[in-house]
């Protein structure tokens, strides 16, 4: 409880100005409820919001705690790091998309609104357009630096991830192959 009660108050002091947040405590039971709930069951989950605080706002409907797709994810992703030219903040931007998704499934969780089949296929989305757009990231970057990449890059899932059945501490094993453009070197 004492854990808790300091997330709640370390979540309240980086969202207490904004214009939603007190008021959804205030006016919205629901989510206040779950909020306490989430903060006194799970340290990591605690972790995960306190990281990215403003996933609170999904706290009271439903609907905004099922897990996005992943081709919604690449796209938001996508769109994210596509605001940056600078290839460090757009690896930001698609870390902090990570960092609300994970919130998501993490909060669901907890609260009994995915089973855990829902969770390994969500965090192993979550994991794949990670990756997805941090290469998408890279390519740019090294598009800017050089020209056309003379190669087309994939990446291939390993292990857990591979299968779909990612967990929460589960690690990305994954394999970069590329293959070359017709006339490009090796």
């Amino acid at each position: 409880p004492e854990a808790g009660l300091l997330a709640f108050r370390k979540i309240s002091e980086g969202l207490g100005e904004t214009h939603w947040y007190l008021r959804k405590l205030r006016d919205e039971g629901e989510g206040a409820e779950q909020l306490a709930t989430v903060l006194g069951s799970s340290r990591y989950v605690t972790d995960l919001i306190l990281r990215a605080p403003d996933s609170v706002a999904l706290l009271g409907d439903d609907a905004e705690l099922r897990p996005r797709s992943l081709d919604r994810l690449r796209s938001e992703m996508d769109l994210a790091a596509e605001r940056y030219s600078d290839p460090q903040d757009a690896i930001r931007a698609v870390r902090r998309v990570r960092r609300r998704e994970l919130s998501r499934v993490g909060i669901a969780d907890v609260l009994g609104r995915l089973d855990i089949i829902e969770v390994g296929e969500a965090l192993t989305d979550i994991s794949t357009a990670t990756l997805s757009g941090a290469l998408k990231v890279a390519i740019a970057a090294v598009e800017a630096d050089r020209g056309p990449m003379p190669t087309r890059m994939a990446i291939v899932l390993m292990g857990r991830l591979g299968g779909g059945e990612a967990g929460y501490s589960s690690d990305a094993d994954v394999m970069f192959v590329h293959d070359p453009l017709p006339g490009a070197d090796e």
